[in-house]
């Protein structure tokens, strides 16, 4: 069986109201079909019943730079109304298919920045930077009801409801420092919202140093770190809807590494 055609157009503009700074808004349309394994039912047959997934993206924002280009930024706005939205159905915890789930809309926030800390120079070594990407969003079923059960106004499952990433990066000369620091916010596990995973926070460490022999037409770099600093326990990755089987607890988690240590060399051609 086959989709028909469906028409995706998009239109956008961007406007230069500074000469450091840049406005800019779009309207689009999108499509998203299932795939192999989402049209395939528990017995082998192709569900020919599934749609593809469809919506508009609106989306507006502005970025530019300030204080001499000492602060780079980018924030939008930004809503996605969708339209047989693909969901996960799992029949058991390895066998599962795809199904429809009416409508939905995902609205946000999305921040970046780069700011100059330090800039080297002739009279200053050290070089500094702190990179900032931040990410709100609110995501909801406008319309789904599925086995009876009505879900229309629940928060979406396995979607954070913030995301923080953050680097410092320092520099003085052929040394580098890295602290990477990520913070993902509370979401909910299944469709019924009345599973909810709490925010954690993760630190990473990355140094690096690179060099030269002058008798030889080589250059080195090493460079190691430590992932989760502070051997944080979270989950790396949640089973939405997991299923329940045997009168057990379902799996919902699937726990992150640990702390570890990682240490490498790379070799170069000068």
């Amino acid at each position: 069986y086959s989709y028909p055609i469906v028409p995706s157009p998009r239109i956008g503009i961007s406007y230069k109201h500074h000469k450091l700074h840049h406005l800019y808004a779009s309207v689009g349309h999108g499509f998203s079909p299932p795939s192999l394994e989402e049209t395939l039912l528990p017995e082998g047959a192709i569900n020919t019943e599934l749609k593809p997934e469809t919506g508009w993206n609106l989306e507006i924002g502005n970025r530019g730079s300030i204080l001499q280009g000492k602060i780079r930024y980018d924030v939008t706005l930004y809503s996605i109304f969708l339209n047989n939205l693909l969901v996960t159905e799992r029949i058991a915890e390895d066998i599962f298919t795809g199904a429809n789930a009416g409508k939905a809309l995902n609205s946000g926030l999305e921040l970046w920045t780069q700011i100059s800390l330090l800039q080297a120079g002739e009279e200053n070594p050290y070089d500094a930077k702190a990179f900032i990407g931040y990410t709100l969003s609110s995501n909801r079923f406008i319309e789904f009801i599925d086995d009876g059960a009505d879900y229309s106004g629940n928060s979406l499952p396995g979607i954070p409801s913030q995301k923080l990433n953050t680097i410092l990066s320092g520099k003085l000369g052929q040394f580098e420092m890295k602290l990477h620091y990520q913070y993902t916010g509370s979401q909910c596990m299944n469709d019924a919202n009345d599973q909810k995973y709490d925010a954690y926070q993760l630190l990473n460490l990355q140094v690096s140093w690179k060099f030269c022999l002058s008798s030889y037409p080589l250059a080195f770099e090493v460079h190691g770190g430590i992932k989760n600093l502070f051997n944080t326990q979270y989950a790396s990755m949640i089973l939405v809807n997991a299923p329940s089987f045997g009168g057990n607890p379902p799996r919902y988690f699937y726990p992150g590494l640990p702390r570890r240590v990682h240490l490498g060399i790379t070799f170069r051609f000068k």
